[in-house]
């Protein structure tokens, strides 16, 4: 894998090599379902499934390739551009993987220990639902 940075501030973006991608990656029509979004799960659930894999799949390969577990949306989408067109359905994936525990948001992993019963209560009990609520009136 080779490094190379956008700009003189900018993080580093990771190339992968061909050999990275699956064989689907050269098929164009597959491709197209794969990158646009989810449709509702109810409509085909096995399509609905199987899309979801493959991007979980991709995403934790694409984690121990790079050696860090630590990744975005924005990067996702750097990463897996294909031929112009950027992954649509990204953001499904990862609200999966956090919902599933796959994935942990950052506010999450930083969270520093509690150190009363009291801490630990105000967090579970007002401090995460304002969070979540906030983040949600956010999107």
């Amino acid at each position: 894998m080779s490094r190379k940075s956008v700009g003189p501030n900018a993080q580093p973006l990771f190339v992968l090599e061909e050999s990275f991608y699956p064989d689907t990656w050269q098929n164009d029509s597959r491709m197209g379902v794969l990158l646009s979004e989810f449709r509702v799960r109810s409509i085909n659930p096995e399509n609905y499934d199987s899309k979801m894999k493959f991007w979980k799949e991709m995403i934790r390969n694409y984690c121990e390739h790079k050696g860090c577990g630590a990744v975005s949306i924005v990067e996702l989408k750097r990463v897996f551009k294909r031929k112009g067109t950027i992954p649509y359905c990204l953001q499904t994936v990862i609200a999966d993987m956090l919902r599933e525990g796959q994935l942990v948001g950052r506010g999450d992993f930083q969270r520093p220990v509690q150190d009363s019963w009291g801490g630990w209560a105000v967090d579970l009990l007002v401090k995460r639902p304002l969070g979540w609520g906030f983040g949600k009136v956010k999107e």
